[in-house]
């Protein structure tokens, strides 16, 4: 399921419990290839998957995931938005063509 704010519960002086009603949401997910510029896979490298602006504020947090062999990556449980996918680090090792835009529907 997909991270969301929870509300506080508050229980009045004297009372001994609350109901609370749990809404879950389900999550979905962004998975894909990174490349190098060339067209070949590009293993072992760290990605972002980062909220835009506003939805920061929301809490909704980054998610980061590496690489593997072939250059596949997947993000699992995330929330409905927008978000922008870039390579972590100091250079870009794939290239001008991050970040990448990315929006997921619930």
């Amino acid at each position: 399921y997909a991270p969301t704010l929870s509300a506080a519960v508050r229980i009045p002086a004297g009372q001994r419990s609350a109901q609370v009603d749990l809404v879950l949401t389900p999550g979905s997910a962004v998975s894909g290839v990174a490349r190098f510029e060339n067209g070949n896979p590009a293993p072992d490298i760290d990605l972002i998957l980062f909220p835009q602006q506003g939805m920061m504020f929301a809490g909704v947090e980054p998610a980061q995931a590496r690489t593997g062999p072939e250059g596949s990556f997947a993000f699992d449980h995330v929330a409905p938005g927008e978000y922008n996918l870039q390579h972590m680090g100091r250079f870009n090792p794939m290239g001008a063509r991050s970040p990448q835009k990315v929006e997921v529907d619930g």
